[in-house]
């Protein structure tokens, strides 16, 4: 197939195969002025579906990423976060959105502060307001009532946590769940 590139100050017309219908492209000069967003990240929102059941997830992933981080506010449930929820148990790596079953939500991770004393993961929940949440694609950051603030990003094969601890915070301490999931562990 032969590719056409446009010159500044031409149009492109292509014929459709249907018909002698024609399309007429806009020039370089005419895109500039679009009214499409310069960077459409900024128009998606992540919290779409958060609620209830909705089984998609706030955190961050690239398309076709091996990972998902993003918070948690339920176990066991078909979606690990709720909108309505106002506690987090932790973010862990992999969510599926949409999936309709109880899955992923592996390898939970829970900053936090003092002695720890069970081995409880709900023992350890925080809670937060949304007005200190970020969604954003590839980015999730919200800052605990406690005063931790957690940042989770992601590329196409790793996730990155960052946890910042309030000054004169003592026993800092990053809690990693590997024995639950929001469906069933199994020994192997």
């Amino acid at each position: 197939m032969r590719q056409f590139t446009p010159g500044t100050g031409t149009r492109v017309l292509a014929a459709l195969l249907a018909g002698a219908t024609t399309m007429a492209l806009a020039t370089p000069a005419e895109a500039g002025s679009s009214r499409f967003a310069e960077d459409p990240t900024t128009l998606v929102d992540t919290s779409i579906g958060n609620n209830g059941d909705g089984t998609t997830f706030p955190g961050a992933t690239t398309p076709f990423g091996m990972v998902q981080l993003s918070p948690d506010t339920q176990l066991k449930k078909y979606a690990s976060y709720d909108y309505a929820q106002d506690t987090t148990l932790g973010f862990s790596h992999t969510h599926l959105s949409g999936v309709g079953c109880q899955t992923m939500g592996n390898f939970r991770f829970m900053p936090t502060t003092g002695a720890v004393t069970t081995s409880d993961p709900a023992q350890y929940g925080a809670k937060f307001s949304h007005a200190d949440e970020t969604r954003q694609p590839g980015y999730y950051g919200v800052k605990l009532a406690n005063g931790i603030g957690a940042e989770l990003t992601a590329t196409q094969r790793t996730g990155q946590h960052r946890y910042t601890f309030p000054s004169g915070a003592t026993g800092e301490n990053v809690l990693i769940e590997v024995g639950e999931s929001n469906g069933y562990t199994y020994a192997g």
